[in-house]
C-alpha cells in the first residue's frame, strides 16, 4: 500500500481541497489500493464526501472512511453495513442510474474527482474502464481532478466506451486482478419460478435480466434457443450458457451482448474479453429511450420485492429496471416480466397494497413466481387481482381474496384454489411449435383464465358448439366460464392451448378428463378453434391427458364422438382407442387402455 503511495506521490489533502466530492470507481474495477491511501492520509476536518456507485462486499477502506467521519452518499441502492441506525454519515442519492448520469453530466451533482482504475493506454492514447461503465464515464468526464491506478490485468473489452489519457491528472501502473463476485446459487424457488418463465422466451429474443439467482437459474434453460442478444446492464456468469451453447449472435446494430458492467468470476471476464460482440458503455446510451425503442422483441425482467393486487411491482436496488420494463413494454413483440419470491417475508411477495414510499413501482405485463404465471396485460382490475391471488403463497391467498373482493371488485363467488400448488399442477407449461410454425403454450387452465374461455366459446360454430356440448348453447355465463376454468386439477384436468403474441395469450383448443373414480378411468373431451384445426392441437393435448391418466394410475380413458365427426374419430382411432356402438345409433364410444408396464415405468 505505501509503496504504491509513494510511487504515485499524491498529496492528498492537498489535492483534494476541503469539500472536495470524490466519485469512486466500482464493482471489480474498484481501485482499493488507492482508496486505502487516501483514507488512510485523510486529516479530520478535510469534510470529503465519497460517492459510491455499488461495491463488492465489504472493502477496507470504507470501515476506515466511517471511522473518520467522512460522508458517504451512495448513488443508488444499500452499501452493506451502512444503516442509518448505525450512526455513520449515510445518504443516498436516490435517483436511478440513467439519472444519475444525466445530473453528472450536466453537473448539477458536481464531482470534483474522481478515483478510478483502468485499462493501460492504446496506441490512441486512451484507456478503457474494464469492467465497469455505469456512471464512471461520466464522473470522469465532469471531475476536475482524475486520478487512476493503470492495470495490466484488467479485461480491455472490444467496442468499449475509452477515455483520453491526456485527461487523467496522476496515475500508477499496478497490476491487481479485478474483484470478484461469487457464484449466486439458485434455490428451489428461483428453480420453480423460472420453469414458468422459459417458455415465454421465444428464439430471436433481446433479452434482459438482473444481476441475481432468476438470471443464474434461467440461463441454463435457454441454451436451445438461437438467434438471441443480451442486452442489460449488468453481464454476470449466467451469460457463460448461452455463449458456450451458441446461443447468441449480433443482430442488425446489435451486438451478441451488450452491457454498461461486468460482475461475476474471473471465468467471466475472461471468456467475455474473448468474446466477439461484445460492447460496454456507459448506462445512459445502453438505455436512451431512441435506443431502446430500436429494439424489437425485448423481454425485460425484473425481480421486485413485491406485487400488489394492482399488478404495480416494487423495485428496490435495480436502478435502470424501470426503462427496461416502460421499453418492453411497447416494444413489438416484446413484454415486461416480473419475477419474485411469493413465500417471502410479510410485506414482500404477492401483497395486498405496498407501504407508501417502499421503492420504485413499475407495471409488469407478466408476473412469475414459483406457483405459475399471473397475466396482466390487457387485465380489468378484478382480472389482475384475482390472477395475482393464483400465483401468491397458498397462506396469503384468503386475506388477498378478502381484500380483491372488498377493495377491487372481485365476485365473491370467484373460486380461489387455496392450496394449488406446482406439485398438485397435472403438467409443466410447455412451450410447442405446430404444423403452422407459431408457437403455443400447453398448460393448465386457472379461473383468471374465463374471460379468455368465453371469448372462446363465442367464436365457436353453432356445429362445434352442437358438436362438442350435445345441444345448442347461446351464451356462456362468468359463472359457468369459472367452473369450467376453476378445475380441481388433482382429480379432474383441464388443459388449453395458448396461441401467444408477445404477453397475449388467446385459447385456440380446450381438452379435458373428467375422472370417474369407482372405475378408475377417464372421460376425454375436446374443442378446437375453427381456424386452427389440423394443425395438431387436439393431437398435442391428447397426447398429454395419456400421460397424465398413465401417471396417475388410470386404468383407461373413454370418449363419445357423434359419427359424423370423421376427423376426431381419426384422431381416436389412431392413438390406439377402440370403438364401439352405443344405444345413441348417432355417437360412437371409443376407449383406450392404459397399461399397467407403463404406469410402473412412469412412476419409477
Amino acid at each position: 500500500m505505501h509503496a504504491m503511495a509513494n510511487r504515485l506521490n499524491i498529496p492528498w489533502h492537498k489535492l483534494l481541497k476541503p469539500g472536495s466530492r470524490i466519485y469512486v470507481g466500482a464493482g471489480a474495477a474498484c481501485p482499493h489500493l488507492l482508496l486505502q491511501d487516501l483514507v488512510s492520509e485523510a486529516q479530520p476536518g478535510g469534510d470529503w464526501e465519497l460517492v459510491l456507485p455499488p461495491l463488492f462486499g465489504q472493502p477496507e477502506w470504507l470501515q476506515m472512511a466511517r471511522e473518520k467521519g467522512m460522508r458517504l452518499i451512495r448513488l443508488h441502492g444499500r452499501v452493506p453495513g451502512t444503516a442509518e441506525a448505525s450512526g455513520h454519515l449515510v445518504d443516498t442519492l436516490g435517483a436511478n442510474s440513467i439519472e444519475i448520469t444525466r445530473l453528472i453530466r450536466e453537473r448539477h451533482l458536481p464531482i470534483d474527482a474522481a478515483v478510478v482504475m483502468t485499462t493501460l493506454p492504446d496506441e490512441a492514447g486512451s484507456v478503457g474502464y474494464g469492467t465497469n461503465h455505469d456512471t464512471t464515464d461520466a464522473a470522469c468526464g465532469a471531475a476536475g481532478v482524475v486520478i487512476a491506478q493503470l492495470n495490466s490485468s484488467l479485461p480491455d473489452y472490444p467496442g468499449s466506451a475509452r477515455f483520453p489519457f491526456h485527461r487523467i491528472s496522476h496515475w500508477v501502473e499496478e497490476a491487481v486482478e479485478p474483484s470478484v463476485l461469487p457464484l449466486v446459487q439458485a434455490s428451489a424457488c428461483h428453480l420453480a419460478a423460472v420453469r414458468s418463465l422459459v417458455p415465454l422466451i421465444p428464439d430471436g429474443c433481446t433479452l434482459r435480466f438482473p444481476l441475481g439467482p432468476y438470471g443464474q437459474a434461467l440461463m441454463p434453460l435457454l441454451t436451445e434457443r438461437r438467434h438471441m442478444q443480451v442486452y442489460t446492464d449488468v453481464l454476470s456468469d449466467a451469460v457463460l450458457n448461452l455463449l458456450v451453447a451458441g446461443a447468441l449472435e449480433p443482430l442488425g446494430h446489435l451486438p451478441a451482448l451488450c452491457g454498461s458492467a461486468v460482475a461475476g468470476t474471473t471465468e467471466l471476464y475472461q471468456s467475455l474479453s474473448k468474446a466477439k460482440s461484445l460492447r460496454l458503455e456507459p448506462l445512459d446510451s445502453l438505455c436512451a429511450p431512441a435506443r431502446l425503442a430500436s429494439i424489437t422483441q425485448l423481454i425485460a425482467l425484473v425481480t421486485p420485492i413485491a406485487v400488489d393486487l394492482a399488478g404495480r411491482a416494487v423495485l428496490k436496488n435495480d436502478p435502470a429496471g424501470r426503462a427496461f420494463i416502460q421499453a418492453a413494454s411497447s416494444s413489438s413483440g416484446g413484454i415486461a416480466i416480473a419475477v419474485l419470491n411469493a413465500e417471502s417475508a410479510p410485506n414482500h411477495g404477492i401483497i395486498a397494497q405496498p407501504h407508501e414510499h417502499s421503492g420504485d413501482f413499475v407495471q409488469p405485463e407478466v408476473v412469475i413466481t414459483e406457483y405459475g404465471a399471473a397475466q396482466l396485460s390487457g387485465r380489468t382490475e378484478s382480472e389482475r387481482a384475482a390472477a395475482l391471488i393464483e400465483v401468491a403463497a397458498p397462506g396469503r391467498r384468503k386475506s388477498l381474496w378478502e381484500h380483491a373482493c372488498r377493495e377491487h371488485g372481485l365476485p365473491r363467488f370467484w373460486p380461489v384454489q387455496w392450496q394449488r400448488t406446482a406439485e398438485t399442477e397435472p403438467c409443466d407449461v410447455q412451450r410447442i411449435l405446430l404444423k403452422d410454425g407459431n408457437p403455443y403454450l400447453c398448460r393448465p387452465l386457472r379461473p383468471s383464465d374465463s374471460r379468455l374461455l368465453r371469448e372462446f366459446f363465442y367464436s365457436h360454430t353453432e356445429e362445434t358448439i352442437r358438436s362438442r356440448y350435445g345441444f345448442q348453447l347461446r351464451r356462456m355465463s362468468l359463472e359457468r366460464a369459472l367452473e369450467l376454468t376453476g378445475v380441481d386439477q388433482a382429480h379432474d384436468v383441464g388443459l388449453g392451448l395458448f396461441s401467444i403474441n408477445a404477453s397475449n395469450q388467446t385459447i385456440d383448443a380446450v381438452g379435458r378428463y373428467y375422472l370417474d373414480i369407482e372405475r378408475n378411468t377417464g372421460e376425454v373431451a375436446f374443442v378446437t378453434r375453427e381456424s386452427r384445426r389440423r394443425l395438431g392441437l387436439a393431437r398435442h393435448l391428447l397426447d398429454v391427458l395419456i400421460g397424465i391418466a398413465t401417471r396417475r394410475g388410470l386404468k383407461s380413458l373413454w370418449a363419445q364422438v357423434d359419427r359424423t365427426n370423421a376427423s376426431m374419430l381419426r384422431l381416436f382411432q389412431s392413438i390406439g382407442f377402440v370403438s364401439r356402438a352405443t344405444e345413441d345409433i348417432q355417437t360412437l364410444r371409443l376407449n383406450l387402455v392404459l397399461s399397467h408396464s407403463e404406469v410402473q415405468e412412469t412412476r419409477e
